[in-house]
């Protein structure tokens, strides 16, 4: 496959590649246990920079790339008033604060995400139930260039007894 394997980065989690494969985006800030910051490197390991770093409580988990490669989505849990919550949200590489797409209320677990080449973000919404837990798969349209939705989600599959994760384009 073109020579041997290097190690590109320590302490360094759930790697994304960019459309055009020049850069990858990744999960660090792991003192606290749980992510805590989003990088972007160039693909050799080199020119990595921080995009953002979550606040108080916050945790980032599963990264997907913008179509145009220029906003990086992240699931977001954080404490609200009303207890814990999560939500899918964008930033853009050139920085400034997070775009939320849509968020949910635990019990309700957002579990993946992908964000396909027309715009669309697919992703999955468990919801507990007395004897495990159900996954139903969404769609929104979202503008690439906000990373704000176009609209309202659309229940695309029910997933009763099932799960939907491993989302990809």
């Amino acid at each position: 496959l073109g020579g041997a394997p290097r190690k590109l980065r320590d302490n360094a989690v759930q790697p994304a590649a960019s459309p055009d494969g020049s850069q990858v985006a990744f999960l660090g800030g792991l003192d606290s246990g749980a992510p805590s910051e989003i990088w972007v490197m160039k693909a050799s390991g080199e020119g990595a920079r921080k995009v953002l770093t979550a606040q108080g409580e916050q945790a980032f988990s599963r990264l997907a790339w913008s179509p145009d490669g220029n906003r990086i989505m992240y699931l977001k849990s954080y404490s609200a008033a009303g207890g814990p919550e999560e939500a899918i949200e964008s930033v853009d590489l050139k920085g400034g604060a997070g775009a939320r797409v849509v968020s949910s209320p635990l019990p309700q677990t957002l579990w993946d995400f992908c964000w396909l080449p027309d715009g669309r973000v697919l992703y999955s919404q468990g919801q507990s139930l007395a004897f495990g837990t159900d996954t139903n798969l969404w769609q929104i349209h979202v503008d690439t260039q906000t990373g704000k939705p176009k609209g309202e989600p659309l229940k695309v599959a029910n997933g009763a007894g099932s799960s939907f994760s491993g989302l990809s384009r």
